[in-house]
């Protein structure tokens, strides 16, 4: 049923979810064993994903499957840096090497336990798949992470234990042992920054920063008083409740169209102290935060991770 609901809610993650759970199967049973059980619980996701789609989805399915459709063809358009979401990013800050370090061992964990794979024809096709579907969803396209950082955990357990099994399973365990768990260990504190990091800066919204109460009254009050549709960037996506006024404005997708009378801007994912200078619209609100974050005089961050906004309006109106 778990699968079922995450078809639902995030379909990329789902895919992976089933390759993992049928790299698991081939693992414990034979190949004909393996294949049953993979059918019946994709079929048994299917049927639970289109019911749970049907009963609760307020838009009919077509429009739910063209949506993704959709999304997956624009976000394939828009240049990425790999460097920068894999290792740079304050949500995954390193997990590019945890992530590495966590295929490396467990390619060495998987050759020194090959025998106990029950299907092993299987094992490969699956995992063969895993490896295309992660590249095409997180790697080609790297702001698309997300859906790998979902393991973490996981990823972390890989990490943990096939070190331990690998340090144990070597004669030089003595001089291997402390300088791997070394190593491991300076990889989790690096993947830990961003969260220090965000942790660090959490205090200062509470004081400081604009609440997300705040935030969605005055976008409420700005759909209100807008003769048409207003332009938000994702960030304010949270802070919407009906979606039929509203349309989102990717981040990397400029200049802005001049068909909205009104567009709002978040401060947070435009690293600056100062609102944008629109072609074709006036700021006619400025609540961005001018004072980067900084800890012991040191600058952490060049923006709060807030409610933030500028409002713009267009030259015309």
């Amino acid at each position: 049923m778990g699968l079922g609901l995450l078809v639902v809610t995030s379909p990329a993650p789902a895919a992976l979810a089933f390759a993992l759970f049928a790299l698991y199967i081939h693992v414990r049973l034979g190949q004909r064993a393996a294949l049953a059980s993979i059918l019946s619980a994709g079929c048994l996701a299917a049927i639970l994903a289109l019911l749970i789609a049907h009963l609760w989805y307020p838009y009919p399915i077509g429009d739910w499957i063209q949506g993704m459709r959709r999304a997956w063809a624009a976000t394939y358009n828009v240049p990425e840096k790999f460097l920068h979401y894999w290792f740079a990013h304050p949500k995954s800050s390193f997990y590019g090497l945890l992530y590495l370090m966590a295929l490396v061992l467990g390619l060495h964990a998987f050759r020194l336990r090959k025998q106990r794979v029950r299907s092993k024809v299987g094992f490969l096709v699956c995992a063969a798949a895993l490896a295309a579907f992660v590249v095409r969803c997180s790697l080609y396209v790297p702001r698309l992470n997300y859906n790998l950082l979902a393991f973490a955990p996981l990823v972390y357990l890989v990490v943990i234990f096939t070190s331990l099994e690998i340090t144990q399973s070597y004669r030089t365990t003595k001089r291997l042992r402390p300088a791997l768990h070394f190593f491991v260990l300076v990889v989790f504190l690096l993947t830990a920054l961003g969260f220090a990091r965000s942790l660090i800066m959490f205090p200062r919204h509470l004081t400081n920063g604009i609440s997300y109460a705040t935030a969605k009254t005055r976008l409420d009050e700005i759909r209100e008083a807008a003769s048409g549709p207003v332009l938000i960037t994702p960030a304010l996506y949270g802070l919407v409740d009906n979606y039929d006024d509203i349309s989102v404005m990717d981040m990397p997708h400029y200049p802005v169209p001049k068909t909205y009378e009104v567009v709002v801007f978040a401060q947070v994912g435009l690293a600056r102290q100062a609102p944008l200078n629109i072609d074709g619209y006036r700021l006619v609100e400025d609540r961005f935060d001018p004072n980067p974050p900084r800890v012991f005089g040191v600058k952490i961050a060049n923006s709060s991770h807030g409610y933030e906004y500028a409002v713009y309006r267009r030259d015309d109106t």
